[in-house]
């Protein structure tokens, strides 16, 4: 997995405040960054993705 392909990014919807976590690869947006969230938990939603995922 490269997680150069992942990125933390503000959401289009103007109302969420939270960053989205998403695949830049595909374009899925995997979950919402919450404050509490370590980077163990976005790096663990990133690797099930990249299991399942068609694209590198």
């Amino acid at each position: 997995m490269n997680l150069w392909n992942y990125q933390l990014a503000a959401s289009p919807d103007p109302a969420k405040t939270d960053l989205e976590l998403r695949h830049v690869t595909c374009g899925e947006h995997l979950c919402d960054a919450q404050h509490l969230d370590c980077l163990a938990v976005l790096n663990s939603v990133a690797a099930a993705h990249a299991s399942a995922c068609s694209q590198p």
